[in-house]
């Protein structure tokens, strides 16, 4: 997946900081190699939630449909207990 407008993303971001949780994204794993922002979150849902705004303000997604949310959730990782 490329940046379609061609503008550089913000690097090292975190969506939801303070709040660790047991499921992990990276927007680099989906496609967005010189993108460094991540997030977590208690579920796939709530990492999720945190990926949308980032997806529409940094990589210009502005239709955020199930196609969008099943490669995020293809990439969310289970973090280790």
């Amino acid at each position: 997946m490329t940046n379609p407008t061609g503008k550089q993303p913000p690097t090292g971001t975190t969506g939801n900081t303070g709040n660790t949780g047991d499921y992990s994204f990276k927007c680099a794993d989906a496609g967005y190699k010189e993108c460094n922002w991540q997030t977590s979150g208690r579920s796939e849902d709530e990492v999720i939630r945190n990926v949308e705004p980032h997806a529409r303000q940094a990589h210009n997604i502005t239709h955020f449909d199930d196609s969008i949310r099943n490669k995020v959730r293809s990439n969310i990782q289970r973090q280790a207990a």
